[in-house]
């Protein structure tokens, strides 16, 4: 997965992901920003996902939710919970049209990947580490 971070011209920290994973820097910019104690949640959290203390963790946000499982982080948009649902037709009447739009809606990656942004994005906008 390729990423950037940048702070905005009023000061505001911004995460850039790669088309298929933007929702996932949507996600970081909306709901996490230099929240540390949150950052931190979700490094423990992911943690005890990776020595078997836990299976699975989720995080409702305003605009977007986070589930993570020993094989993914998935980051979803709120409003369109249902739409992106793996078991929906991929055959939609507007084809490919739509593939930008659910890019910024839907996003998944490996745990370790997921980790690694965290862990940057900690970096980037000065949070100490766990």
């Amino acid at each position: 997965m390729d990423y950037d971070f940048v702070t905005d011209p009023i000061q505001q920290y911004v995460a850039r992901c790669s088309m298929e994973h933007c929702a996932m820097g949507y996600w970081l910019t909306a709901e996490v920003g230099a929240n540390a104690k949150q950052i931190s949640t979700l490094l423990n959290a992911i943690e005890r996902i990776q020595q078997r203390r836990s299976w699975e963790f989720e995080l409702d946000g305003s605009e977007y939710s986070l589930q993570l499982s020993p094989e993914q982080a998935l980051v979803r948009a709120n409003a369109l919970c249902g739409v992106n649902d793996p078991d929906h037709d991929e055959h939609e009447p507007f084809g490919g049209e739509m593939d930008y739009f659910d890019a910024e809606s839907s996003a998944h990656c490996g745990l370790d990947d997921f980790k690694a942004l965290l862990i940057d994005w900690q970096r980037f906008v000065g949070c100490s580490p766990p």
